[in-house]
């Protein structure tokens, strides 16, 4: 009988030492596998967040305009050709200051980027794309920008500390309006209190005309037009719809006297010191931005008017007959221009060529 209870105990013994060997070997398993498997995961490359590289870009328009939609493109594209190693950070609506003051910002390297108007702090060459009834269509404006030619006019910005990337359409054709009365005629321009932005180009253009001309930040158009400050401005749909300013005005004038430049400009020496990479995945980011903008733009057109005009505004459309008073009355801007070497003519003469136009012929 002692013999079978000791032969019992033994079985039951050599039964737990197995069961305990087994659990013991069930644990072990997970842990010599799993520390392998994270040190893969961690070998997985990301940019340290302390060599990532910030680039803050302003603008004046609404994050429902084509500028803003573009340039998210252009931060999606960005950022993952560098693989997180530039980090684009865009602030629409005027969050860092008129369009003058983000131009001073990126002079001294403050803000990395904006996209916005004001040419004389850029470069005076971009002047050439803003003589009246320069161009016949948005297209051939857009096909200058994109050329040899464009990167031309916009390489002088660097006198400033500034480069541009490239350079877009701003939004189409500009037209004119007002809340005194529609204007067919010179006659009818005349002694109205017309804003420009602080641009030379367009204000000795709107004087040409006959308007009494006022700079306004385009910032704060919106309520001087409102409060009578001035009777009209002048912009392209886009713009006139972006910021509401025919919801404070009576009359259009579609008149296709300018297209305006839209460059994109970011600190030369912010530029210089990024690597080769980083500066051609710029550029190359850029110019696919402004594709897709400048599409916009034209693929919008017809609905903006419309959005205008179901606004309340009476539009009027310039014949050829009347549009050629106009010019004719411009072309004394074109004159001075020349005359005083207020931009590069050579340069000019290459645009009027590839226009179809003749050249100046200097005396």
């Amino acid at each position: 009988m002692k013999k079978r209870v000791l032969a019992l105990l033994l079985v039951f013994a050599m039964v737990f030492s197995l069961v305990a060997c087994t659990a013991g070997t069930v644990e072990e398993e997970p842990a010599v596998v799993a520390e392998p498997e994270e040190a893969e995961e961690e070998m997985v490359e990301e940019v340290a967040p302390e060599d990532v590289i910030v680039m803050k870009i302003g603008h004046s328009h609404s994050t429902e305009a084509p500028r803003h939609l573009s340039l998210l493109e252009f931060e999606r594209l960005v950022e993952e050709k560098t693989n997180g190693g530039i980090d684009v950070e865009i602030y629409p609506n005027n969050e860092l200051g008129t369009e003058a003051e983000m131009i001073e910002q990126v002079k001294v390297g403050v803000l990395q980027g904006v996209r916005g108007g004001m040419f004389d702090l850029v470069s005076r060459n971009f002047a050439i794309y803003l003589m009246p009834f320069l161009f016949d269509n948005e297209e051939q404006f857009q096909a200058i920008a994109r050329s040899d030619i464009g990167d031309k006019i916009a390489a002088e910005s660097t006198y400033v500390g500034i480069k541009v990337l490239a350079t877009g359409d701003a939004g189409g054709f500009r037209q004119w309006t007002n809340n005194i009365r529609p204007i067919k005629t010179p006659a009818d321009m005349k002694g109205l209190k017309m804003r420009t932005p602080g641009v030379t180009a367009i204000q000795k253009e709107m004087a040409a005309f006959g308007a009494n001309v006022t700079a306004i930040a385009y910032a704060e158009l919106y309520e001087a037009l409102k409060n009578g400050q001035v009777d009209g401005q002048e912009n392209p749909y886009q713009n006139i719809v972006d910021k509401k300013f025919y919801e404070v005005q009576k009359y259009m004038t579609v008149c296709n006297y300018q297209v305006h430049p839209d460059p994109f400009c970011v600190p030369e020496a912010w530029f210089n010191d990024l690597s080769l990479e980083y500066q051609q995945i710029l550029i190359d980011a850029a110019k696919e931005m402004y594709v897709m903008s400048d599409q916009m733009f034209l693929d919008k057109s017809a609905e903006n008017l419309q959005i205008i005009k179901d606004g309340g505004v009476e539009v009027y459309e310039l014949t050829p007959e009347e549009k050629a008073v106009f010019a004719e009355l411009g072309q004394s801007v074109i004159d001075e221009y020349v005359a005083e070497g207020l931009f590069d003519v050579d340069l000019f003469n290459l645009v009027l060529t590839e226009l179809g136009k003749d050249p100046i012929v200097m005396e």
